[in-house]
């Protein structure tokens, strides 16, 4: 606990060694009851997908094809921290919108953590699609040294609530991209019609299907538990997990504007190869009512309500406070002088 929350304090540079192997284990548990769900054709190469985490502090997930080999999956560390940070922000918000007391944290610190998601969102290295996200000084900025809230702050009631909406926000993520492995090997929409032209159709139409996939895994895994509390977090984890992503298109758009009764528009900055992330957790929803009943639970709109009041706060101009962005320089120069020290420790112990 000590660790994960100097991490998600901003006071460590990334998730460490330990913490990468308790997400670990926690993911291939899990993965171990939901590959019992699959048709008995398809769970020898569910279970041979291999999944593991990248020390990055950016939000990527990967499904690996390499020729002749068994495909796996990576995850950049971003990931946990960005769903981690998150979960912690909307659990204890949406405890507060049933009339509780309002939390210790002021409508500032708020933004500031949300910020620290938006640097995980869009600081990847390797997509010039998220480069130019308005996100200033994403370089010094480290994402990972940015502050976040982590689970030892909340009330002791919201923690267990808030760990397992993270982590089945992830294990969504893991299953998403384990679906674009086990659908391989259908005929693509450019192989089918015979024109290159079609690749972002074609793309967006492999999302649909790893969604489909993923949505219908979760709710199977999600219904097995005896834990009727459980049970209701998992499902509303997919449905929180899409409501983040909503959260990062809406608050850092490409473009806004407001029209003349008032109501608001966003073009987002995603590819044209995937849905918008609305999209998606509309077709959840439309297949979690088909699905479960009524009577047992049914997804209210209380993430969806804090994800739109704040998206808009922060395109109208909310901006990280002064603190924040003290605390995260202060905590990347003191990351620096740590390295360079262990650097030079590791030079002198060669020596001697």
């Amino acid at each position: 606990m000590k660790d994960v929350a100097l991490r998600m304090s901003g006071s460590r540079a990334a998730a460490p060694t330990m913490y990468f192997e308790g997400a670990r284990q926690l993911i291939y548990s899990s993965l171990e009851r939901i590959g019992t769900l699959l048709p008995p054709a398809k769970q020898q190469l569910f279970y041979a997908v291999a999944v593991d985490l990248l020390p990055r502090g950016s939000f990527n997930a990967y499904a690996c094809f390499p020729n002749q080999e068994a495909s796996y999956v990576l995850l950049d560390t971003g990931v946990i921290d960005f769903f981690g940070n998150l979960a912690a922000v909307f659990t204890m918000l949406a405890e507060t919108a049933d009339g509780t007391p309002l939390p210790p944290f002021s409508e500032q610190q708020i933004i500031d953590f949300i910020w620290a998601s938006g640097l995980i969102y869009y600081g990847s290295i390797d997509d010039p699609e998220r480069k130019d996200c308005g996100i200033r000084d994403i370089e010094r900025l480290g994402a990972v040294h940015a502050p976040k809230l982590h689970f030892g702050q909340l009330p002791l009631h919201l923690r267990v609530p808030a760990l397992n909406l993270s982590m089945g926000a992830v294990i969504f993520l893991v299953c998403h991209e384990i679906a674009h492995v086990l659908n391989q090997g259908h005929p693509t929409l450019s192989e089918s019609i015979g024109s290159g032209f079609c690749l972002n159709l074609e793309n967006m139409a492999d999302e649909w299907l790893a969604d489909e996939m993923a949505f219908q895994l979760m709710i199977d895994y999600a219904i097995r538990f005896p834990d009727r509390a459980k049970v209701k977090c998992l499902l509303s984890s997919v449905d929180f997990a899409l409501t983040c992503l909503n959260l990062m298109q809406s608050a850092f758009p490409y473009y806004w504007g407001e029209r003349m009764d008032g109501e608001q528009f966003v073009v987002v900055r995603e590819s044209l190869g995937h849905p918008m992330a609305a999209a998606r957790r509309a077709a959840y929803r439309k297949l979690f009512a088909a699905r479960i009943p009524p009577a047992f639970f049914t997804l209210d709109d209380r993430f969806e309500t804090i994800e739109s009041r704040y998206a808009t706060m922060i395109r109208k101009g909310a901006r990280p406070s002064t603190e924040f962005e003290e605390t995260t320089e202060t905590s990347r120069l003191i990351d620096e002088m740590s390295h360079g020290r262990s650097r030079d420790d590791g030079r002198k112990n060669e020596g001697s």
